[in-house]
């Protein structure tokens, strides 16, 4: 069986530096390995959900298609920013 590869580009990374902070655009950014990304509030597990995760569950980034971004826009209407989404990468 054959494997089918996407390919995508990052559009957009965004940080929170503290929980309910609101998310900053950043052009570049070091990802801390197991971590998330340098500066971002999870990083320093300092987010809203920090420690709420199984051990099953271990997540340093969050990610978002812009795609599902302009589907929530052309399905209802709603304009979404992408920092509004609270993910790390676009």
């Amino acid at each position: 069986m054959m494997e089918t590869m996407f390919s995508g580009s990052v559009v957009g990374i965004y940080i929170a530096p503290e929980a309910g902070a609101p998310m900053e655009s950043r052009s570049e950014v070091e990802a801390l390995a197991n971590k998330g990304l340098d500066g971002d509030r999870y990083a320093r597990a300092e987010g809203k959900f920090s420690g709420h995760k199984r051990p099953d569950q271990q997540r340093a980034v969050t990610l978002i298609e812009r795609e599902a971004l302009l589907a929530i826009f052309t399905e209802y209407g709603i304009e979404l920013g992408e920092e509004l989404t609270r993910r790390n990468i676009v």
